[in-house]
């Protein structure tokens, strides 16, 4: 298997991991009559730190694939450039979740918790466009023509 499917493979399970842990599960909790908002929101803390680690995973080994396939691959190609971007918007996106927006979102959570009532915010609308467009972005790239031909090896015998 070459650098090429495994970063698509990473990509694609990344994708899956967001759609199935953040885009579904978290919401689906909060329809559970038995479990009070406090209950829920620690439940939902505890995943997405899980998740969390789960994503920087994969967006490690997403990187390392990538740009293995693209030394190895053939020069100069527009579809290189778009599958490159692809994989660094999701980076950029996974990070400013991470440490831009996840730490208030946090802090929030905390205090509904606690039993206090935080004032209202638009950061879980924001918090979901870009799990929307990071997730396009990972089906994008995993889905994509290949970008990357490896490069003709010579015979040496």
């Amino acid at each position: 298997m070459n650098n090429d499917r495994r970063a698509r493979g990473a990509a694609a399970l990344w994708a899956g991991a967001v759609l199935g842990g953040s885009l579904i599960a978290a919401p689906a909790k909060f329809q559970a009559q038995s479990l009070t908002l406090e209950v829920a929101l620690d439940v939902g803390r505890a995943q997405f730190r899980w998740l969390g680690a789960l994503e920087l995973g994969l967006c490690v080994a997403l990187i390392l694939f990538a740009t293995t396939a693209l030394r190895s691959g053939t020069p100069g190609s527009t579809k290189r450039w778009i599958a490159m971007s692809m994989v660094g918007g999701a980076v950029v996106l996974f990070a400013v979740q991470r440490l831009v927006i996840m730490p208030p979102l946090d802090a929030r959570a905390l205090r509904v918790i606690a039993g206090k009532t935080p004032e209202p915010s638009s950061l879980h609308r924001w918090y979901i466009v870009l799990e929307c467009i990071k997730v396009a972005a990972l089906i994008a790239y995993a889905l994509r023509p290949n970008a990357f031909p490896e490069r003709a090896r010579k015979d040496t015998r």
